[in-house]
């Protein structure tokens, strides 16, 4: 309950921000969610919480608040599952406040669209609490319901099956098969909504070598936060996305973490044919067909060691699997992301929970110690974290200043510099994305709003020429032509014979401005298409009705090719 109520406390500021980013491709301008996908919405469960958050007014306070809550809950699940596999109460709390005060939550948390990660982590810690407390009907239910806010949640049926198989959850017999038939419940209903992949990385060097470098980036942002190296975070990491990119160029120097994905895989498949082989005999089959003392070790000495050593043995497995889902998945779904490391974040809170509690002595009073100051390390990395996440502006100028090669995000922060009129800023930004990737269609498309603003109409009508013939939709340089109000738009536009015939119906600024306008839409520049197919290169949504001015139009955020199918937000 301490844990909770920590992380309600500290998660407090995160109730006064607005709406930002995918937010909007997610809840309309009166608060409602938006249905993606077909007849079944898209991740139906998250989609049930915000009609839940509509219901309740419907403003960014409640939804913020309700994620707060959420994650206050997944805290005091963390205790008491750290309390079920044998940690006392004092590093049940520990583990509990460093999973709460870790800045890599932030984004699951501060910001709602994350809501997916937050209730899969959720429901999937529960989902394996009431296993291990042998309520099977609940821990399927919980299981469905994680799979319906995310697909992540997968993972969870196979962390049941090792809870069974590693003693630290009474075995009954069918519950192998109730296990598949959940897995196999949750894997349709994850194709039912939409969820099209990929799962699987590219069977190449470069595609092996990824989770490699994905895990080493998890890795270093789990730990350097402790280090009071400061937590170097942000919405997205472009070093990620062209990382495959680079090493089909050749740049092999590159691919070395790809050893780390073998020995990860080697070491999963040595803890998971350790788990099989226990056919009772020796101190593992005292756990068998009993489950762990609930409030700590109990009983003889020979049954707490046995315990202990089912309760690690569990929880390096899940880690390990977490690990491996985190770096393979981590690395196909915009790659790097903070919000995936909720996967892990749990399970490392469980690990030092229990070992707090199994050190001796003087070690025991050392770890406190450490703990509570990697906490006094953690709560402001933590806070600072948060703050990126209170406005667009303060969102995107964080990102580029934490990684300037972003190209969406300099597009998107150009958009919220023209929005306030300051369109030489955003003019440079613009040219900064195109001097590094000149096939960044939305960037041409949102320079030449800028340019239409700026009384420039020839290089407006330039911008606008380069983007069609790079496949920029219609309905965007549509819109663009309808919100500029210059009367030699028109005048200005050159007679280029590849384009489309589609160009030539541009629309002229005499005409009477429409009441709404589609921001900037982008196609995958080839410079992104072969990287990780589910981080293809920027495209926009459509903007709110109300935009009618350039910069309206240009403020609208750039998202993802796919976010328009529902398959990425």
């Amino acid at each position: 309950m301490a844990g909770a109520l920590f992380a309600l406390v500290l998660y407090l500021p995160s109730l006064g921000f607005p709406f930002v980013f995918d937010d909007h491709a997610l809840i309309d301008a009166g608060g409602n969610p938006i249905a993606l996908g077909g007849t079944l919405a898209y991740r139906p469960v998250r989609y049930a919480s915000y009609r839940i958050d509509a219901a309740l007014g419907g403003s960014p306070l409640v939804y913020h608040a309700h994620s707060v809550l959420l994650f206050a809950l997944l805290t005091a699940l963390v205790a008491r599952l750290a309390r079920r596999l044998g940690a006392g109460a004092a590093g049940a709390l520990a583990g509990a406040l460093l999973v709460a005060a870790h800045p890599l939550a932030v984004e699951a948390v501060a910001y709602v669209a994350g809501r997916r990660d937050l209730l899969s982590a959720v429901l999937g810690l529960g989902a394996i609490l009431a296993w291990i407390d042998a309520r099977r009907a609940l821990a399927i239910a919980l299981l469905l319901l994680g799979a319906g806010a995310k697909e992540s949640a997968l993972l969870i049926a196979p962390v049941m099956m090792l809870a069974s198989l590693g003693g630290v959850a009474t075995r009954r017999s069918g519950d192998r098969r109730l296990l598949l038939l959940g897995g196999a419940a949750s894997v349709a209903l994850v194709l039912a909504y939409g969820a099209i992949g990929p799962w699987a990385p590219a069977p190449e060097w470069a595609g092996l070598a990824l989770p490699g470098r994905v895990l080493a980036h998890y890795a270093d942002h789990l730990l350097r936060p402790l280090l009071l190296a400061g937590a170097g975070l942000s919405t997205e990491y472009p070093d990620l996305v062209s990382f495959v990119e680079r090493v089909r160029g050749g740049d092999l120097a590159g691919a070395a973490p790809a050893w780390m994905s073998v020995t990860l895989m080697i070491a999963v498949a040595l803890i998971a044919t350790t788990v099989l082989a226990q056919r009772g005999g020796g101190r593992i089959a005292l756990v068998r067909g009993r489950s762990l003392p609930s409030n700590g070790p109990g009983g003889n000495a020979g049954d707490d060691a046995s315990a202990a050593i089912a309760a690690w043995r569990f929880i390096a497995a899940w880690a390990s699997l977490g690990a491996a889902a985190l770096a393979i998945w981590g690395g196909l779904h915009e790659p790097g992301v903070d919000r995936h490391a909720l996967v892990v974040l749990p399970v490392a809170g469980v690990a030092a929970a229990l070992a707090l509690t199994r050190l001796p002595g003087n070690a025991r009073v050392a770890a406190f110690a450490l703990s509570g100051a990697a906490l006094l390390a953690l709560v402001p990395a933590t806070r600072e974290q948060m703050q990126f996440w209170r406005s667009e502006r303060a969102l995107w100028t964080h990102t580029v200043a934490e990684q300037p090669s972003a190209a969406r995000a300099r597009v998107n922060l150009a958009g919220v510099l023209a929005a306030e009129g300051r369109y030489g800023e955003a003019a440079r930004h613009l040219g900064l994305v195109l001097d590094g990737q000149p096939h960044f269609v939305a960037a041409y498309v949102g320079r030449a709003v800028v340019r239409c603003a700026q009384g420039r109409p020839v290089a407006a009508r330039r911008d606008l020429t380069r983007a069609l013939s790079l496949g920029a939709e219609f309905a965007s340089i549509e819109g663009v032509g309808r919100d500029c109000p210059l009367p030699e738009f028109a005048a200005a536009a050159p007679k280029v014979g590849v384009l489309p015939a589609a160009a030539a119906r541009l629309p002229v600024a005499a005409q009477a401005p429409a009441a709404s306008s589609a921001a900037p839409a982008a196609t995958a520049p080839p410079a992104a298409t072969a990287a990780p197919a589910a981080t293809a290169a920027p495209a926009a949504t459509a903007a709110p009705a109300a935009a009618s001015s350039p910069a309206a139009a240009a403020s609208a955020p750039v998202r993802t090719a796919r976010d328009a199918r529902g398959t990425r937000t």
